[in-house]
């Protein structure tokens, strides 16, 4: 009888781990405070797992980076000239890794992964319709939107959110609804309801006036109709033929095409020009200032969350005249806040986790449905969205709250790289065919 309750209530929690993993994400997108607990609640869960069948955690490709990651913490909040803001920002970079456990583990479906991406459309519409209200939103940098628009949109919190980091949040999540309409996936009512936020969260991006933002949506979007094959340049081809020379070729003669016959420099200038930062040159200095601090802190870092008070306190600023909360570029920013070698592990977890979307989509077989094959390009227009979106500022790392939802995109790409490799080998002999023996005997270990 003691047995019986033991395996009832064991199965119980067990019922309960996708609303564990929902509330602590809610609970470390709240709050930092909350982070602590969050991360506590899922460590348990993971314990009460290996207690229950003896493993503690799948295996993934990114295990090594993600643990050296770890091992950097304590040294990264040591090195802090101010320990207590590292401290929320090492405990938040914690929690991404802990969630992106929690949703490998319990994403071992299609039709739960399906879910968590249907959660986070749903947590782009929140934001998107939470925005008049919690954003802190400006006027005058595109011209067709009449200043006077923004006269409706008062936030009624103390803490606002700014508008590019609201952007930046906003440009990773669109991809996932647009693939559902891309592909036609569900009923009428899912198709209408993912045009439906498709359209709020892109009008609320172009109403936060986030250009960074904007340029990362429209490239994100292009290179998901190019893998649907909608657009002159067929990416379907090139990526399922891995084709890759052929992308790079056609890269590069537009990258010459505008070198010549376009003036860059004034085109940047007016692309980034800030009100706060001013435009191309007060960039160009914060940049410089990052790559100062990279080269003299290359195997530390300074810190998570230090570029100000060290860029301010070492490096002489000769054009921005405001304080500088971090680098504006994501990359530089990681290689500030944990040296090279962090941001070699960092990085490492960002190609895997972009080339297992891209395997996910090249494995895809007749026999796989639209589902996987919009979850596979929503993943990509993702994860490419948060690369250009990069270049210009750093919104979705250290501070930020929601810094923590790219983690979770990062765990939707390994879950799914998996079950759609699983799915194709055991397809019938005239389409397991197609699967390179090579890659299904590297493959194996997820």
């Amino acid at each position: 009888m003691a047995s019986n309750r033991l395996s009832f209530f064991a199965l119980s929690i067990v019922q309960f781990e996708p609303a564990a993993i929902l509330g602590a994400g809610l609970m470390a997108l709240s709050s930092a405070t909350l982070l602590p607990f969050a991360i506590a609640m899922l460590i348990g869960l993971r314990l009460w797992h290996w207690y229950l069948s003896g493993l503690f955690t799948q295996r993934t490709l990114v295990d090594s980076p993600i643990l050296f990651l770890l091992l950097l913490m304590p040294l990264n909040q040591w090195i802090s000239i101010k320990p207590e803001v590292t401290w929320v920002q090492v405990l938040r970079l914690v929690f991404g890794m802990v969630w992106f456990y929690a949703v490998i583990n319990w994403a071992n479906t299609l039709q739960r992964i399906e879910h968590i991406g249907f959660a986070l459309v749903l947590f782009g519409c929140a934001l998107a319709l939470a925005a008049p209200f919690i954003v802190n939103q400006r006027g005058g940098k595109l011209p067709f939107l009449p200043d006077a628009l923004y006269d409706w949109f008062v936030p009624i919190v103390s803490r606002t959110m700014n508008a590019n980091v609201f952007a930046g949040t906003l440009v990773i999540i669109a991809p996932l609804a647009f693939a559902q309409i891309l592909f036609g996936v569900g009923i009428r009512r899912q198709q209408v309801f993912f045009a439906l936020a498709f359209m709020l969260m892109a009008i609320m991006l172009f109403i936060s006036q986030s250009r960074g933002g904007l340029i990362a949506f429209g490239i994100s979007i292009a290179a998901m109709l190019g893998c649907r094959g909608l657009l002159i340049i067929n990416l379907r081809l090139i990526l399922l033929g891995r084709r890759f020379r052929a992308l790079v070729v056609i890269l590069g003669l537009i990258l010459a095409f505008s070198w010549q016959f376009v003036n860059l420099s004034r085109l940047f200038n007016s692309l980034l020009a800030n009100p706060s930062l001013g435009g191309l040159d007060a960039r160009l200095e914060i940049w410089q200032r990052a790559i100062y601090i990279i080269q003299d802190f290359a195997y530390t870092g300074v810190g998570m969350g230090m570029f100000e008070p060290v860029s301010l306190l070492l490096y002489a600023a000769y054009v921005s005249k405001f304080d500088i909360p971090h680098a504006h570029n994501l990359f530089l920013q990681v290689a500030v806040d944990l040296g090279l070698p962090g941001f070699m592990a960092w990085f490492i977890i960002l190609i895997k986790t972009l080339q297992a979307a891209i395997q996910a989509y090249q494995w895809q077989l007749p026999v796989i449905t639209n589902i996987s094959r919009a979850l596979a390009v929503g993943l990509i227009g993702s994860q490419i969205a948060l690369i250009i979106h990069g270049l210009t500022d750093a919104v979705l790392w250290g501070v930020v709250r929601a810094s923590p939802i790219i983690w979770l995109i990062w765990a939707l790409c390994l879950a799914l790289r998996k079950i759609t490799f699983l799915e194709s080998i055991s397809t019938p002999k005239s389409l397991e065919s197609k699967v390179n023996a090579k890659t299904t005997c590297n493959l194996i270990n997820f």
